[in-house]
Formats: C-alpha cells, sequence, structure tokens
C-alpha cells in the first residue's frame, strides 16, 4: 500500500513536471538574417593540430579578420569556431558570417571553414546585389593568413565532403 502511494506521488510530480516542461518557447529576437553559405575550399582539409587548437586558430584568426562576436565551442572531439554577421569591407562592403569545423579522425584532424557573403541590411529589400565570388574568395584567403594552420589537402574529393558533421552546429 505504501509502496502504491509512493509511486502515484512519483507519477503526478512527473506528470506536472512534464506538462509545465512541454510550454512552448517564445522567441523574442528578430530571425538573423540568411545568408548563403559556401566552403572555402573543394575538399576537407587535414592538420597534424589537435582539433580543438584547429578552431582555437580559427578564433583567433577570425577576430583578426575583423570579426568582433566569435565563439568557440567543443564537444567530444569536436571543435567549432564561429564568428557572427559582421560588416566588412572587402572588394566592397559586405555582411559577412564565417564557421570553421574540426574534428580528430584518425592520425590527424579533418576540418572546413565555411563563409556567408551577402548585402549589407540596408541593401536587402533593393535590386543591388554584391560581387559573391570575389568577396569570398578575399575573406577566404584572409581567414586563412590569419588562421595561419599548417595543412594538407588531398587532390580529389574523399566523400568526407558529405558528412552530416559539417552542417552540426554546437
Amino acid at each position: 500500500m505504501r509502496m502504491l502511494r509512493a509511486s502515484s506521488r512519483r507519477f503526478t510530480i512527473l506528470l506536472a513536471c512534464g506538462a509545465l516542461g512541454c510550454r512552448a518557447s517564445v522567441n523574442s529576437a528578430p530571425a538573423p538574417i540568411g545568408l548563403k553559405e559556401e566552403y572555402c575550399w573543394f575538399t576537407v582539409l587535414r592538420s597534424d593540430r589537435a582539433a580543438d587548437s584547429v578552431a582555437a586558430r580559427f578564433t583567433q584568426g577570425f577576430i583578426a579578420a575583423g570579426f568582433n562576436q566569435v565563439t568557440f565551442a567543443r564537444r567530444a572531439d569536436t571543435a567549432w569556431a564561429t564568428a557572427a554577421p559582421a560588416l566588412l569591407t572587402l572588394r566592397e562592403r559586405v555582411q559577412v558570417s564565417s564557421r570553421a569545423v574540426a574534428y580528430w579522425h584518425g592520425d590527424s584532424t579533418h576540418f572546413r571553414y565555411f563563409v556567408s557573403i551577402g548585402p549589407p541590411a540596408a541593401k536587402l529589400g533593393g535590386t543591388d546585389s554584391v560581387n559573391v565570388g570575389g568577396n569570398l574568395l578575399d575573406m577566404c584567403t584572409r581567414i586563412a593568413r590569419a588562421a595561419a594552420i599548417g595543412w594538407s589537402a588531398p587532390r580529389a574529393l574523399t566523400g568526407d565532403e558529405s558528412l552530416a558533421i559539417w552542417t552540426r552546429v554546437p
């Protein structure tokens, strides 16, 4: 009898917590502007550095490249560096964001970095376009030089480029 009451109380508490926890949260922040993301190198890059070291170098590289909101995250064997959208001047004034993903695989760290380029917020509704290709190349080069990571890359695609890890966020 005592056991039945105790389990009945636990069930009631569990039910109440579940009901309170299932309320939908309200996101009051505006949705971020969607920029088209492109990879900076067509294959997965490799480095003898640890994954968190690669991501830390990208964090420093993002700051040196002109980003002011940069984050670093690590979960298990994967590390991320993310640069929030910022207005930067490349070939023209554009909105840019970037991220890098690195994970340890075999005897090296595999990593990729991505850049998103778009018009400044003031131009989003207008007909003006930006030179995405030229600005992308400039930004990828600026980040790579600032991060200063020694790396190698296979000459052809290996299949690693389509792994889900590149789209995961911390």
